[in-house]
C-alpha cells in the first residue's frame, strides 16, 4: 500500500507541474507528503465522493510564458483518453431536435474572481465637487479601490490606473484640462495635456501639515 501511495502521490505532483507549474506542485506536496498512507487514502475516498476538484493558483499576469495553456492542457485529457469537446444539442418546444455539426469546447471550471457587486442600485457621478484637501471627487461612483487597482494591473490596464490615480485622482491642472476638453470636443487625450500637470493636491495637503509641526516632507 506504501508503494501504491508515493506512486500515486508522484503522478498527482506531475501532472499539477504539467497544468499549473512548479508553484502549485510544491502546494499539493506541502499538502500531501505528511499524510499518512491511511490518512492520504481517506483523503482519495473524501475526494472521489465529493467529486473534488485540485485548485490551482494563478497570477493575474506573469511575463514569459503562461502559467495555464488552454491547448497544452487539452493534450493532457486527450493523452487519459477524454475529451472537452462535444456538439451543442438543441430541443425547441415542439419537440424538434437540432445537433451543431461543429463540436465546441466544453469544461467544468471554478473560477474565484474579484468582483463588486451593487445591491441598491448604481451611484452616478453628478457635478464635480472636489474635496479641498485631496483635489478628487466626493462622489461614490469615482471611488477606486486598491483592490480594483490590483486588478486593472492584473489586466495590464495601466493607462486606466494612471488616469484614476493622477488625471482624476486629484492634479488640480490635469483635472481641469481633461474637464475642458470633453466640454469642447467631446473626448479627451491625456498624452496631449501631461504638460498641463501640477502637484497633487493631497499631496500639498500633506506636505502643508508636516510643515505645521516643523517637518519637512521632502527633500529639496
Amino acid at each position: 500500500m506504501a508503494k501504491k501511495s508515493k506512486e500515486f502521490k508522484e503522478f498527482i505532483y506531475s501532472e499539477i507541474r504539467n497544468i499549473g507549474g512548479k508553484e502549485n506542485e510544491d502546494i499539493y506536496r506541502k499538502l500531501l507528503e505528511p499524510m499518512s498512507d491511511v490518512q492520504f487514502e481517506e483523503w482519495m475516498d473524501t475526494f472521489i465522493k465529493d467529486d473534488g476538484i485540485l485548485n490551482l493558483l494563478v497570477e493575474h499576469k506573469k511575463t514569459g510564458v503562461p502559467v495555464v495553456d488552454v491547448d497544452k492542457n487539452i493534450a493532457i485529457i486527450e493523452k487519459f483518453g477524454k475529451t472537452v469537446f462535444g456538439k451543442l444539442r438543441y430541443e425547441y418546444p415542439d419537440g424538434r431536435i437540432e445537433v451543431q455539426p461543429n463540436p465546441f469546447y466544453f469544461i467544468d471550471a471554478k473560477v474565484k474572481i474579484l468582483t463588486q457587486t451593487v445591491e441598491k442600485g448604481l451611484d452616478v457621478s453628478g457635478d464635480f465637487k472636489p474635496n479641498q484637501l485631496t483635489g478628487q471627487s466626493t462622489t461614490a461612483a469615482a471611488k477606486t479601490t486598491m483592490a480594483e487597482m490590483g486588478l486593472l494591473y492584473g489586466m495590464g490596464m495601466t493607462k486606466t490606473i494612471e488616469e484614476f490615480a493622477r488625471f482624476r485622482g486629484g492634479d488640480e491642472g490635469l483635472t481641469l484640462a481633461l474637464r475642458n476638453q470633453l466640454s469642447l470636443t467631446g473626448e479627451a487625450s491625456m498624452e496631449n495635456i501631461k504638460h498641463l500637470a501640477t502637484d497633487v493636491t493631497s499631496t500639498q495637503t500633506l506636505e502643508s501639515l508636516f510643515y505645521s509641526i516643523h517637518m519637512k516632507l521632502f527633500e529639496d
